[in-house]
């Protein structure tokens, strides 16, 4: 991305340039304005092409990445707060939690674990936007709560209202743990 638009840089450059000794050896007054047009519109050009540039490349800063503040992996506990299965995230945008079938897959399939017959089609699901993850309710009639690592606290999510998750909370879904690392 850089080196295109160094040479798209470059090649303006060069344009201008040509332009400009155009416009300082002709002396024909019309043939000098239609130089200094054309000038302007390339340098027009050069800029919101440069300025492009610079969007494109923030937009790629929001693809989830391998760092310690972003969750990467979510991890199915067994009673004993043992790890059992895992989903990774990375360069994934969002994730249906359920109870799968074949009418109906899920990301996070749940339907067989111990307490799947209380997990609904579409439980919940993970979103992530701007660098985080977020955690929502899809409606469920059955508990999605969220224990902070930060604070200890559990917190009962509402429909509608998703809730920013980092490494090391738990989320429970009915009675049925993971964690987010």
């Amino acid at each position: 991305m850089k080196k295109i638009m160094t040479l798209d840089c470059i090649m303006g450059i060069v344009l201008m340039t040509l332009m400009g000794y155009v416009y300082h050896e002709v002396e024909n007054e019309i043939t000098q304005q239609v130089c200094y047009v054309v000038g302007i519109g390339l340098l027009v050009i050069i800029i919101v092409d440069f300025v492009r540039g610079i969007k494109k490349s923030s937009q790629l800063e929001h693809l989830p990445t391998r760092n310690k503040e972003v969750v990467h992996r979510v991890c199915l506990l067994d009673e004993m707060g043992v790890p059992v299965k895992k989903w990774e995230l990375f360069r994934k945008n969002g994730l249906l939690i359920g109870r799968g079938n074949s009418e109906n897959p899920v990301d996070i399939d749940l339907g067989r674990t111990e307490y799947g017959a209380l997990i609904k089609e579409e439980h919940a699901v993970l979103n992530y936007v701007r660098g985080s993850w977020y955690i929502e309710n899809l409606d469920s009639e059955n508990d999605v709560k969220i224990q902070k690592r930060l604070d200890g606290e559990t917190y009962q999510l509402a429909s509608g209202h998703p809730l920013r998750i980092v490494p090391g909370d738990i989320l429970i879904l009915a009675k049925t743990t993971l964690e987010v690392w």
